[in-house]
């Protein structure tokens, strides 16, 4: 980790430092090739001392770019010094090998650095090409000039390249950062602020995907007189509390709601009625052992009334919220603090009593 925070903080271009040195190695793994071949295969005059620099220029590079960090300017002079020395000597290669240093250095020092990198290399080159040489036929400067323009076409190339992937790289960092805001309100939209849990809204966009599922609906009891006697924050920081005894309390695939006021809703994919009874009977008990203090010295007592219906294929999410919501108020006429599930006789006593 040290090493990469190394490479980052001493890299002029925008790019993360493994691909800073994947780049850099590549391009050590082709200087060495170069010297190699012609240590091997080329026996010319002076071959002995150009066979020795291409060695040490071998060795270096490859010392360079097996370490953690990436090679100083002042350490690619050396490259560049050895390289000149082999132009001296006249090795058939060496003109590859320019190209190759200044690729390496523009990496290096940046867009800022380029040109001035550029002209160095240019000078060295045209400086090491001349010395020997008398005089110099058409025929050798022409060489000499296609190579300094090669090394500015190679140096403008790179600083295109990088402007580009610089901006591609920020447009990709602001495109995510704008997905991850979008995400972000996207989900706060669907979160109810107080509790944490999902908001009636996520409600309706969540539950028409479902084709089968438990659905419990819980009230707390009395909760009117309990925001009458204690004041509103005292009720908000009961509704947290239930909020979070209702999320520890169920699955990790059950989704819980907060669908308004005191009532909370919880959907069970994948269960049935006995497993819906077991974690409803479950939430209601917590909620009854759960010690509330109000300006924690006079204990609250409280409980929750609870319904549940089987959503199950034929019946619209509505009908079985309605059901639920039937079997909840059952149970708020049975004394509350108490689990009641939607039967099919309830919609006769529910018509009864409306007639009464």
């Amino acid at each position: 980790m040290q090493a990469n925070k190394e490479i980052r903080s001493s890299l002029p271009w925008d790019c993360g430092p493994a691909y800073a040195q994947m780049l850099l190695r590549i391009i050590s793994v082709i200087f060495a090739f170069f010297p190699a071949i012609y240590a091997v295969a080329i026996h010319e005059a002076g071959w002995f001392t150009t066979a020795f620099l291409a060695a040490a220029y071998i060795a270096y590079n490859s010392w360079l770019s097996w370490r953690r960090i990436l090679p100083q300017v002042k350490e690619l002079w050396i490259d560049l010094s050895l390289v000149a020395g082999m132009t001296l000597l006249d090795a058939v290669f060496v003109n590859i090998l320019y190209h190759l240093v200044l690729a390496r250095m523009v990496l290096r020092v940046g867009r800022q650095g380029a040109w001035k990198v550029t002209i160095v290399v240019a000078a060295v080159f045209l400086a090491a090409s001349v010395i020997g040489r008398p005089a110099l036929s058409i025929a050798a400067v022409f060489p000499i000039l296609y190579n300094i323009i090669g090394f500015a076409t190679l140096s403008f190339t790179a600083i295109f390249a990088w402007r580009v992937m610089d901006k591609q790289t920020k447009n990709e960092g602001r495109i995510a950062e704008l997905v991850h805001q979008s995400d972000r309100h996207y989900r706060l939209a669907l979160t109810d602020e107080l509790t944490g849990l999902y908001n009636y809204r996520a409600y309706q966009e969540r539950t028409p995907a479902l084709e089968e599922y438990i659905l419990i609906m819980l009230d707390i009891d009395h909760f009117k007189k309990l925001n009458d006697c204690y004041g509103h924050s005292f009720g908000n920081d009961v509704l947290k509390t239930i909020g979070d005894i209702i999320h520890r309390g169920i699955r990790d695939e059950d989704m819980a709601f907060r669908y308004g006021g005191e009532e909370f809703a919880v959907i069970l994919p994948n269960a049935n009625l006995v497993l819906g009874l077991k974690i409803a009977e479950r939430l209601r008990e917590r909620v009854e052992s759960w010690e509330f203090y109000y300006d924690k010295c006079t204990k609250v007592p409280l409980t929750i009334s609870v319904g549940l219906s089987l959503k199950k294929s034929g019946i619209t999410g509505q009908e079985a919220f309605r059901q639920a919501d039937i079997a909840l108020y059952r149970a708020k006429r049975q004394g509350r603090n108490n689990v009641q599930c939607y039967q099919a006789w309830d919609d006769l006593s529910e018509r009864t009593l409306n007639q009464a």
